[in-house]
Parts: structure tokens; C-alpha cells; sequence
């Protein structure tokens, strides 16, 4: 479930750094009742981009098979 808090009532910095660390999840901070921005810590962060990275090989992979490139063993891909 997202954390979502109000800019109005965020006390300090440390609150939401605090937060984002222990609980290993992003904190969206609101505004007059829209998304402003998110928060989240650099490890959260790095987890999300290692997924990203994960999905956009497996769309590129598809999409070769879709045009006739021979599959690639994942293996040698992600050099496991």
C-alpha cells in the first residue's frame, strides 16, 4: 500500500528519510491533493532500476524474436 503524507504535515526531512530507510518503500508527498514528488531512499531506488533494466532486455529480446533474430541464451546475457 503506498505511504502518502501531506505536505502540510511533515515536521522535518529526517521524518521521511527515517521512514524510507526502515521500511525499504518510496513515501509520496501530496499537495493540495495531487502527487508533488516521491521519496525514496538510494537503495529502493537501485532495486527499481535493476528491474527496469531486467524488463527492458526481456522487451528487447522479444521484439528481436518477433523479427526473426535468433533467441539469446539468458545466461550468457546476464553472464550468470
Amino acid at each position: 500500500m503506498p505511504v502518502m503524507k501531506d505536505m502540510d504535515n511533515l515536521n522535518s526531512i529526517d521524518e521521511i528519510s527515517d521512514f524510507v530507510h526502515e521500511n525499504k518503500e518510496p513515501v509520496f508527498i501530496i499537495k493540495d491533493d495531487d502527487c508533488e514528488f516521491v521519496v525514496m531512499s538510494y537503495e529502493c531506488y537501485d532495486d527499481l532500476m535493476k528491474v527496469e533494466s531486467i524488463d527492458q532486455a526481456i522487451f528487447e529480446s522479444e521484439m528481436g524474436i518477433l523479427n526473426g533474430q535468433e533467441p539469446m541464451d539468458a545466461k550468457k546475457f546476464f553472464m550468470i
